[in-house]
């Protein structure tokens, strides 16, 4: 879904990624959003300062906001789309998306598979 896109996300998440892939998500133009202003990124990888850069800077672009948890709450409800995959499990953590308010978000799409599903949300 997000191949070919601008992918948004936090410093922690965009480290998490390097840690685990070496390397940014390829395919992708990825978008570390820090307020780090000495925070040095990969070739490639754009570097903003706040989620007003993102939205005005990216307004023309095809975004999917990619976390963490701090860059969910300061977005959902900035966007008309959500793409959610519920697991249908529980698990011990202290970081969660918000909770999908849905009186604002409607489920337009769902796709059930037995461990999770892929579910899509518009305002």
């Amino acid at each position: 879904m997000t191949l070919g896109k601008t992918c948004v996300m936090g410093q922690a998440t965009f480290e998490s990624i390097l840690g685990y892939l070496g390397k940014p998500l390829p395919g992708r133009q990825n978008v570390v959003v820090t307020s780090n202003t000495e925070y040095s990124a990969p070739e490639g990888v754009r570097v903003l300062h706040s989620l007003d850069d993102v939205f005005e800077k990216l307004k023309d672009e095809d975004v999917f906001i990619c976390g963490g948890a701090s860059i969910y709450r300061q977005t959902v409800d900035r966007v008309d789309t959500l793409y959610i995959t519920h697991i249908h499990q529980s698990f011990d953590g202290d970081t969660f998306f918000p909770e999908i308010n849905k009186s604002i978000w409607k489920e337009t799409n769902r796709e059930d598979h037995p461990d999770f599903s892929f579910v899509t949300y518009k305002k």
